[in-house]
């Protein structure tokens, strides 16, 4: 994974079976994105597989960057909604250096959000998931940034 200069954007190579799925939500992928204004999924901008001599092809994405933020995110988190082999233990996060990316299992943070915000925030997770649920993968769906407010919130 990488970045570009501006942090806007993410650079993420991605597997024969990604790319194949990816090409078969494109269209409704897009119509989803188009018509959900407040979608929390992130926009992907563009799929590529390059093929050079003597090497296996190279397939990758380039999408926003859900982190790019003036706010200083004090954890990140790729969460598949697994358990199995879902935990970043003290010595690999020894490991990762001063922005470590946590699992699912070392998510232990609870998240406020005022009754309206919430009610409007679970429809919209509603209707980005529906967009997956006739597939086996979920991994666009899959970052979450946590910013400590200075109000404490």
């Amino acid at each position: 994974r990488a970045s570009s200069s501006d942090n806007r954007f993410i650079i993420k190579t991605i597997s024969r079976p990604e790319l194949k799925y990816f090409r078969q939500i494109l269209k409704r992928y897009h119509r989803h994105i188009i018509t959900n204004r407040h979608t929390l999924l992130s926009r992907f901008y563009a799929l590529h597989k390059i093929h050079l001599p003597n090497q296996a092809p190279i397939r990758f994405v380039i999408m926003n960057n859900v982190f790019e933020t003036k706010l200083t995110i004090s954890e990140r988190f790729d969460l598949k909604g697994s358990i199995r082999n879902r935990m970043v233990e003290e010595d690999e996060l020894k490991e990762m250096g001063k922005n470590p990316v946590l699992k699912d299992l070392n998510f232990r943070s609870k998240i406020y959000v005022a009754p309206v915000q919430k009610a409007a925030l679970t429809r919209q997770i509603l209707k980005d998931y529906r967009i997956f649920t006739e597939s086996k993968y979920h991994g666009l769906l899959d970052t979450v940034g946590n910013s400590q407010l200075s109000n404490g919130c």
